[in-house]
């Protein structure tokens, strides 16, 4: 005869089972190069502060803190974005200014723009989030990675994008990655419910040992 489940075993399985399986990750769409950039890691650790990829693998958008200045450092290390209470304000000395013009950075250099001259800032919105492009997040051959770029590489690219918050350095870390591929360990999520149930398994088996060994013997 086949026994019943106890019903407080059965709550368990499935408390267990919603517990263990996570959101699925969105689909991750490439760039015009076909690839991803994803933000992993933004030190310090602040409160508030925000950062995300726009557009695959083409812009980063950055929220400040309430009461805090971010400032987003050009190519050559030079204050490029300044991020405050009253709004954004860009410098336009900063050669990161009209290098960002074009994916590619196919512009004419204005001759009074240096990264060692000292910022000229310009209100270019207003609130605590800007957006931009960065050429660090992405390939810069429209063709995706040149012949000189190392295997070890053209799957997995390490990136950063320093600047300060408050006079602090400020990191963000990130990776490029072809679309499709980043963040697709799905063989997580689908081994998360299998392990869920064995455990579940060993529970009952133990439950049902437990039942027998308290229940009256059959005359």
């Amino acid at each position: 005869m086949t026994r019943p489940v106890p019903r407080a075993l059965a709550a368990a399985a499935a408390a267990v089972c919603l517990l263990f399986v996570p959101a699925a990750p969105a689909a991750a769409h490439g760039g015009p190069s076909g690839y991803v950039s994803t933000v992993t890691a933004v030190r310090p650790d602040v409160p508030g502060l925000r950062v995300d990829v726009v557009g695959g693998d083409d812009r980063l958008r950055l929220t400040a803190p309430r009461g805090t200045t971010v400032v987003v450092l050009g190519y050559d290390g030079e204050p490029y974005l300044r991020i405050g209470p009253d709004g954004v304000d860009r410098n336009m000395r900063s050669p990161a200014t009209y290098l960002n013009r074009d994916r590619y950075a196919r512009v004419s250099m204005p001759g009074f723009a240096s990264a060692t001259a000292s910022p000229t800032w310009e209100r270019v919105a207003g609130g605590r989030t800007y957006t931009w492009h960065d050429h660090r997040i992405h390939w810069m051959n429209p063709d995706g990675p040149g012949p000189d770029v190392p295997n070890s590489q053209r799957d997995l690219m390490n990136w950063t994008v320093t600047g300060r918050i408050d006079g602090r350095p400020l990191a963000i870390r990130g990776t490029l990655e072809p679309a499709g591929t980043a963040g697709s360990s799905w063989w997580a999520y689908a081994a998360f419910p299998a392990l869920a149930l064995a455990a579940l398994a060993a529970l009952g088996t133990r439950a049902l040992r437990r039942s027998d060994a308290r229940a009256p013997a059959a005359h």
